[in-house]
């Protein structure tokens, strides 16, 4: 298991930034108008459970599964990503692009919603040393939420489900899900009392009538053979876990974003020493005249495990980006053992004509690509100045306009 970190801001989703595990209800306080203001609720996390791939093992695989409507505040595309191209034609070739489709009939191919979440899922793979296989997004279909649990449970170390766990009636995540490992529906005592706390302070959840609590009721209603495990402090919605690798999630991005990230203390992660690096060159070079080289330097560091991307921008140049474990070769090891990925990174730099770049670089140089913004070559090292630097200043996402009860109403009951 990782070492637990500090928790991650969940910003619009929680009303303040106090942290203090142990206090389980959240107090009042009263403004000078007289208006009832709420602390944060700060509730124990659960203990870390036992490995479910067996001690001494760790995630090496995983697969995403975005359920339903999915929305976002960060409009940013996988396309722009350069770890997760290949996300997409694994779905071509396995034939999955079809459920794109699907996701609240056209908003994905309309172009009025992007999915954020296989993007955030995606970094945190990569982050970890996680070999993520597959993203597929389904409609909320029962037949085919089994289908597809099914068979990503049986494949890939961990698999996680984001979308269709709130109180509608096209909310069916959980019940699907139930019948998929043949497990029924109870409702758990424990976010039932954590989501009580929560909305206490919700004119809203006063003057509900018995049908709409049972609506309430609905997100806490859990396949009984789950563990629930409660990941972060200030939330009461837990990650409930099925068949030891299938993770359920919110489809809110920021929940979702909150959650995942407190997740990593719970799960079996790779060690540090097995995480890859990433290294990108940049060069104004046509990728046409670069192709030869690049695919000769695949082929030499295939064996190393060594993955070679060539990533071009528009009448702009190529990116070109080397994933993989930078080892260098220890004294008992020949030179042609291991290889030193810094070292193919300045090999490829006097090849290509082109220069390493920092992360930071890469994504000014994104920022100013996306944004309709000019580039240039600013230092010796090949960072990158905006000539339109309120384009990336300036830009605010709908979170930050968004008013207070639509806060709430993402907080707690909308799209989980």
């Amino acid at each position: 298991m990782s070492t637990r970190s500090s928790t991650p801001s969940l910003g619009a989703f929680a009303p303040s930034t106090t942290t203090n595990t142990t206090t389980t209800s959240s107090t009042d306080a009263s403004t000078s108008s007289g208006e009832s203001v709420r602390s944060t609720p700060n509730f124990p996390v659960s203990p870390v459970p036992p490995n479910p791939l067996g001690e001494g093992r760790h995630i090496k695989t995983a697969a995403a599964l975005i359920i339903g409507w999915v929305h976002t505040y960060v409009i940013q595309a996988l396309s722009n990503i350069n770890h997760c191209l290949p996300l997409f034609s694994i779905l071509n070739a396995s034939g999955y692009g079809r459920r794109w489709d699907g996701v609240d009939r056209d908003e994905i191919l309309n172009g009025k919603t992007m999915d954020s979440n296989s993007h955030v899922f995606a970094h945190f793979c990569f982050q970890h040393g996680i070999d993520l296989k597959r993203v597929e997004v389904i409609p909320d279909d029962e037949g085919e939420i089994i289908e597809a649990a099914r068979r990503l449970s049986s494949k890939f170390d961990l698999v996680i489900t984001s979308g269709g766990i709130g109180p509608t009636h096209d909310d069916i995540t959980y019940a699907s899900l139930a019948k998929a490992f043949n497990t029924p529906l109870v409702h758990h005592p424990e976010t039932i009392r954590r989501m009580k706390i929560m909305n206490k302070h919700r004119k809203w959840a006063t003057l509900q009538n018995q049908e709409q609590k049972t609506a309430t009721l609905r997100m806490a209603l859990f396949p009984e053979s789950a563990e629930v495990i409660f990941v972060h402090p200030e939330m009461w919605v837990p990650v409930v876990r099925l068949n030891g690798n299938l993770c359920i999630f919110p489809g809110v991005p920021g929940l979702f974003r909150g959650m995942l990230h407190s997740l990593a203390d719970f799960i079996p992660l790779p060690p540090k020493s097995e995480r890859p690096s990433r290294i990108q060159i940049f060069t104004d070079r046509a990728e046409s005249l670069i192709a030869p080289y690049l695919t000769r330097l695949q082929e030499r560091l295939r064996p190393h495990g060594i993955q070679v991307g060539s990533y071009p921008v528009l009448y702009k140049g190529v990116f070109v980006s080397l994933i993989g474990r930078d080892l260098a070769p220890t004294n008992s090891e020949s030179q042609g053992d291991r290889v030193c990925l810094t070292e193919i990174a300045k090999e490829v730099e006097r090849e290509i004509a082109g220069r390493i770049l920092s992360e930071e670089e890469v994504r000014q140089k994104k920022l100013a690509v996306e944004g309709g913004s000019t580039w240039r070559p600013g230092s010796p090292t090949g960072s990158f100045k905006l000539e339109q630097e309120k384009t990336a200043e300036g830009t605010k996402t709908p979170s930050a306009t968004s008013s207070e009860s639509e806060k709430e109403s993402l907080e707690v009951k909308a799209n989980l």
